[in-house]
């Protein structure tokens, strides 16, 4: 299976493409985990199985599982002991009420979570209540990146974009699996259709977040980079701070985007 290539160690590996032997429409009792540690997640409940979508346009094609938002719940077996981790997830939200949440990984004390917050306007992180905005927030199909430990501020990244810090965490944060759909309970869940979930052991970078969104374009042709920066309408340097990565200089008529860190790059180099 192809991965973002960072140098992370890969925890977890949730991956529609691996589903094999279901038609498109089937209800999905288990979505295999690629990685290592094969911690597969399940669902024994009928009612509670999301969709198998075997051929998704949202995603450049690629398979993916629609969540009704109403109690779907897809959730791995536990594991304890990593608490500095990173989860990148690729969806696009389908939000039918407010407070709904995607993903959930910890304890009801304990954890993380992206959510839109009230009346579909951003996605958060939590750690034992602390908030990381990194909205606005958007039904499009997207890529989402947090990366937070009990030891450190929280990092968030919303299509390339970084959020704003949280607070320190505190308690236990070691991982417990990455539910798919709803909270630690299985409470407040929220509708969307899903192509990937990958958990790595340490904190990504921005450098990492710049090269799993180019990892995202390529796999499921989600245009990163195109998404308008947040929070400021920033516009691109001018002429003579302009840095290309191979050193060319750019024409002043070129479209630029930003990706990750405040970058800009021509828009033809991402088309």
């Amino acid at each position: 299976m192809s991965r973002p290539n960072i140098a992370l160690t890969l925890l977890q590996d949730l991956d529609p493409a691996a589903i094999s032997g279901l038609e498109d429409g089937a209800q999905v009792p288990l979505l295999p985990d690629t990685s290592p540690g094969a911690r597969h997640a399940d669902q024994s409940d009928p009612v509670r199985q999301p969709l198998y979508v075997a051929s998704a346009p949202e995603f450049g094609g690629k398979p993916a599982l629609r969540f009704d938002g109403v109690d779907d719940l897809l959730v791995p077996p536990s594991q304890t002991g990593v608490s500095v981790r990173t989860h990148v997830f690729v969806f696009a939200p389908d939000p039918s009420t407010a407070a709904t949440r995607y993903f959930w990984s910890g304890s009801s004390t304990a954890r993380f979570s992206y959510r839109n917050s009230a009346a579909g306007t951003t996605l958060q992180t939590y750690a034992n209540s602390s908030t990381l905005t990194v909205g606005p927030f958007s039904t499009d199909p997207q890529v989402a990146v947090t990366a937070w430990s009990s030891t450190q501020t929280g990092q968030g990244w919303l299509n390339g974009v970084k959020g704003t810090d949280t607070t320190q965490g505190s308690g236990s944060h070691g991982w417990v699996g990455t539910r798919l759909g709803a909270d630690w309970s299985g409470s407040s869940p929220g509708g969307m259709l899903f192509a990937r979930a990958l958990t790595f052991a340490g904190t990504a970078t921005d450098a990492d977040v710049a090269t799993i969104d180019s990892w995202v374009q390529e796999t499921y042709g989600i245009a990163v980079a195109d998404y308008v920066p947040q929070g400021g309408g920033e516009e691109p340097p001018a002429a003579d701070a302009r840095v290309s990565r191979d050193g060319a200089a750019y024409a002043d008529a070129e479209a630029f985007v930003s990706i990750s860190g405040g970058l800009y790059v021509p828009l033809s180099a991402v088309l």
